[in-house]
């Protein structure tokens, strides 16, 4: 009878612990996209691949392939992407905060489906600043800053401007028509930023202070600063 009893608290331990062991993959599960090699269902066929080649954090990427209207979640090197968005074609999302390099993507469909792919994570550009302040149109700023060299377009309040230089710590570009008082936002395939300072647009505002004409009160003296208005 001690025996038999015995035998059933052994059984009952070891139930208990299955479950326990169930509920925490389970958890796992539900954070990381992790399932056991036996019981994921590999559906990595089913994505062709990127929009970009590269991207960024806060870069807006999107997944293009087939049936991927069931992808609920999104991870990359490990960080749940926000902002997904699955159809039968696409799926888009925005990348999160990465360590730099190439990341794994993990696609999280319902049930065990998981489709699996990588991404190469790249720094964004920064603004430190632009010069000069104000112009109108075509004329040339010259953006400064870093990782700069992958900017796609300049853009002033959503209008794109010609751009002519495009460097690692510089992008040189000339002012549009129509354009207005706003931040300058370089554009990339590794996300957009949007410079601090405001450029200001001398046909909207040509009585402003910067975008005056420079006066050269020296008489017949040297040309120099001194003197000049806005200098």
């Amino acid at each position: 009878m001690k025996a038999t009893k015995n035998i059933f608290r052994i059984a009952l331990i070891t139930l208990t612990v299955g479950l326990l062991a169930s509920c925490e993959e389970d958890a796992t599960d539900k954070l990381t996209g992790k399932l056991p090699a036996s019981n994921a269902v590999d559906l990595s066929a089913r994505i062709s691949g990127f929009d970009s080649d590269i991207t960024g954090e806060g870069a807006q990427l999107t997944a293009t392939g087939s049936d991927l209207s069931e992808v609920l979640r999104v991870m990359i090197g490990g960080v749940l992407a926000l902002n997904v968005e699955s159809a039968e074609s696409t799926v888009s999302f925005t990348v999160p905060t990465v360590p730099i390099g190439m990341q794994d993507v993990v696609f999280i469909f319902s049930g065990s489906g998981r489709a699996y792919a990588e991404i190469e994570v790249v720094p964004i550009p920064v603004i430190s600043y632009f010069d000069p302040i104000s112009g109108g149109t075509g004329d040339l700023i010259t953006i400064y800053g870093s990782n700069l060299n992958i900017v796609d377009a300049v853009q002033i309040a959503g209008v794109s401007g010609n751009v002519v230089r495009v460097a690692a710590d510089s992008v040189q570009f000339e002012v549009p028509a129509g354009a207005s008082k706003s931040g300058l936002t370089v554009v990339s395939d590794a996300g957009s930023v949007t410079s601090a300072v405001e450029f200001i647009s001398c046909e909207e505002d040509p009585t402003n202070k910067y975008c005056l004409t420079p006066v050269n009160t020296n008489g017949d003296f040297e040309a120099g600063t001194l003197g000049i208005v806005g200098a």
